[in-house]
């Protein structure tokens, strides 16, 4: 059962926590500045998988799901090393423009991820992606520059997300897991600057903070969001 959210007793360390969070209205804003500045962004969350990657990282055994082959396919971590995916993790959040962490880990163990940055004087909701779409923030940031999408089925997600947000031109690439990484990262560096929107797995945290900066461009991990809540009803 999930632990009930009525019995929360923050620590000091949580608290602090929580007075870091912006909120989404807050951090579209500055998402639609940083834009029309063409300024190179990074927003990645990070939940219970990052948690047992970073976990992992540093010696801890591996958490049940980095034994279960299924979700590893589904992650697209075939093949990968998770001892230095899990390091690598921890670089990024560290030093992404914005880190996103889900409020659930001041009382529940397993989504304490925050506890790993205590250096980061900020950090976003992890639920940012609902929620501005929950109040149509989506529209005004999605009309800033060009779109580009990043996911394992780019042809339908891209014509959904164009549909619903009558977006400019939109290029889609086909995302799976990490060996994808650098064709895409050579595409978008020739491109002009975009918006790029990107669905995977755990492995792509550290490869959006590296390529924001390499590349210029200002790109958000919405995660399964892309299907759940950016494309839903197109």
């Amino acid at each position: 059962m999930h632990p009930c959210f009525g019995e929360t007793n923050l620590t000091d360390s949580q608290l602090e926590f929580t007075n870091k969070i912006l909120g989404s209205d807050a951090l579209a804003a500055q998402l639609i500045t940083r834009i029309k500045r063409k300024q190179p962004t990074s927003v990645i969350r990070m939940s219970d998988g990052e948690r047992g990657l970073i976990a992992h990282g540093q010696g801890a055994p591996r958490s049940w799901f980095l034994n279960d082959p299924n979700w590893i396919k589904e992650y697209g971590l075939e093949g990968a090393d998770l001892l230095r995916v899990g390091r690598d993790l921890l670089t990024a959040g560290i030093d992404a423009d914005y880190l996103a962490c889900t409020i659930s880990g001041v009382f529940w163990e397993e989504y304490d991820v925050a506890s790993y940055f205590p250096d980061r004087p900020q950090f976003v909701s992890s639920f940012f992606v609902a929620l501005m779409e929950a109040t149509g923030r989506w529209d005004d940031v999605l009309s800033q520059a060009p779109v580009v999408v990043l996911h394992r089925h780019p042809g339908a997600t891209v014509a959904k997300l164009t549909l619903k947000y009558k977006m400019s031109p939109t290029q889609g690439f086909r995302l799976d897991n990490w060996m994808d990484w650098d064709g895409i990262a050579k595409k978008l560096a020739k491109l002009p600057y975009s918006i790029v929107l990107t669905s995977g797995g755990a492995y792509t945290k550290p490869w959006m903070v590296r390529t924001a900066k390499e590349t210029g461009h200002c790109i958000l991990d919405v995660g399964a969001g892309m299907t759940h809540t950016l494309t839903a009803g197109a």
